[in-house]
């Protein structure tokens, strides 16, 4: 299956029984291409990359989502979450 356009994810999840939103913006501070901002409870993927690393980066941003959700320090850092992003993005191609 081949990665979806950015117009096509779903802007609310629900994650551990709190509201997030997923929005894509023009710009992001520095070289960023994603950003998880607990605080407000929104995940920002910047648009202008390719379909796969739109995809790539809302698993990442997703990941620390989770992370700050549940309480699990662990994906509050980007070693695990790079671990995760390339294995989840696989299966999220595979599955949906």
């Amino acid at each position: 299956m081949k990665p979806p356009s950015w117009r096509k994810y779903k802007r609310e999840w629900i994650i551990n029984n709190e509201y997030w939103t997923l929005k894509f913006v023009r710009k992001l501070d520095g070289d960023l291409l994603g950003l998880c901002d607990p605080s407000t409870q929104v995940m920002s993927v910047l648009i202008g990359q390719t379909k796969s690393d739109i995809l790539a980066t809302v698993v990442h941003e997703l990941c620390h989502a989770i992370g700050f959700a549940w309480g699990i320090e662990e994906l509050e850092k980007e070693k695990l979450v790079e671990l995760l992003e390339g294995p989840v993005t696989k299966f999220a191609l595979d599955n949906f």
